[in-house]
């Protein structure tokens, strides 16, 4: 099997992994004083460090590396770009992208209410709460605001989600999506600059100061885009650079990990996820072509369920993890006792949302198929 032919069952292998990613990313399994303590480094330094490494460093390559795969979906064998070919484009996600996007989040605002309600016992202020006062669009836009980042240019650059908080991936990428036209424009007249000038920009933080256009989902959607137009293949692209740029990343991390929390931490971090997603392309592909596993379909599929689904059960099942850790283990500032309550609950999170999907593949596949937009490996 060669690098190109192995290039899609990459693409396929690595979707449940980034999804399970994200998991680690929304745990906030963080404890207070996140700053490690180098000079007198103690046992909750050990777990402070293991929790960078997993949920920042990681996790951290889930996100960008689907708006690369996304941007190099798009344009993949692409023959001709014309009007017609953009708009048979996108109303393919319409129902790939839109519609789950409009579903998940009206369940995420269902599922509040009622809870709300079971609490409160007062449906008409709930109702009132979530969907009053000209809030029912914002759910799909920007319900949760913000503290967002500054640019080095000293501009604000939001970062508001919509009520199913993960979902701001999908709304940017429906943004990105939109602006194609531009993004083949600008790369057929201009090459490889755009993707320079893109990438300076993620590193530098410096972009629309309006929700849907991060600079992350500018630049890897754009990088994944240059590639598919020009007809380079990710594994002919990145493969051949496997050990030098795996040996970079390796060396940003170590430095994102010791400059944590530190002023312009935030720029090694940037630039370790550049090469961090490459890299973890790379050992996919290597995997691939190594051991050739077989890929389910199903658990492929499965991917986007567990990503559009997690915040659901994750809180009801950290909660309990951890009146077990501080109750029944008297020793719960442990490192090793705090890293296995930390893998605990993603791998619960997982079960519950695979579980889910399971049984919904089972009882009514129809409805299942529409909220995951009838993904299928292509």
């Amino acid at each position: 099997m060669t690098p190109y032919e192995a290039e899609s069952k990459t693409i396929d292998l690595l979707r449940l992994p980034l999804a399970i990613g994200v998991i680690f990313i929304h745990m906030n399994m963080k404890v207070h004083g996140n700053m490690v303590h180098w000079t007198d480094f103690g046992s909750m330094d050990a777990y402070r460090v293991f929790a960078i490494v997993v949920a920042d460093n990681l996790a951290g390559i889930a996100v960008p590396l689907f708006f690369l795969f996304s941007g190099y979906l798009f344009f993949y064998k692409l023959k001709e770009w014309n009007l017609q070919v953009y708009k048979q484009k996108m109303k393919k996600r319409l129902v790939s992208l839109v519609l789950p996007y409009m579903l998940f989040n009206l369940l995420a605002v269902i599922g509040l209410i009622v809870n709300s309600t079971l609490i409160n016992h007062n449906l008409m202020l709930n109702l009132h709460s979530w969907l009053g006062d000209g809030k029912f669009l914002r759910i799909f836009w920007n319900m949760h605001v913000t503290g967002g980042m500054n640019s080095t240019l000293g501009y604000h650059i939001p970062m508001d989600t919509p009520i199913n908080v993960p979902l701001w991936f999908i709304r940017d990428l429906i943004m990105v999506s939109a602006c194609t036209p531009l993004i083949y424009w600008l790369i057929s007249k201009f090459g490889r600059w755009v993707v320079i000038v893109l990438g300076v920009c993620f590193v530098a933080y410096i972009g629309l100061p309006i929700n849907g256009f991060r600079p992350n989902a500018c630049f890897f959607f754009t990088f994944g885009a240059y590639l598919s137009i020009n007809k380079h293949t990710l594994a002919e692209t990145l493969y051949p650079h496997r050990y030098t740029i795996g040996v970079l990343a390796l060396l940003l991390m170590a430095a994102d990990i010791r400059l944590d929390g530190m002023p312009h931490e935030d720029i090694i971090d940037r630039l370790y996820l550049i090469c961090g997603v490459i890299s973890a392309f790379n050992a996919g592909l290597w995997f691939t072509l190594h051991y050739q596993p077989r890929i389910s379909e199903v658990l492929g599929q499965s991917s986007f369920f567990v990503f559009a689904t997690h915040t659901l059960p994750l809180p009801y099942l950290r909660r309990p993890i951890e009146w077990c850790k501080d109750n029944i283990w008297t020793n719960s500032s442990n490192a090793l006792i705090c890293s296995g309550q930390f893998l605990l609950v993603a791998a619960a999170t997982t079960l519950c949302c695979l579980s889910m999907f399971g049984f919904l593949l089972w009882a009514c596949p129809s409805m299942l198929n529409v909220l995951i937009g009838k993904r299928k490996r292509r």
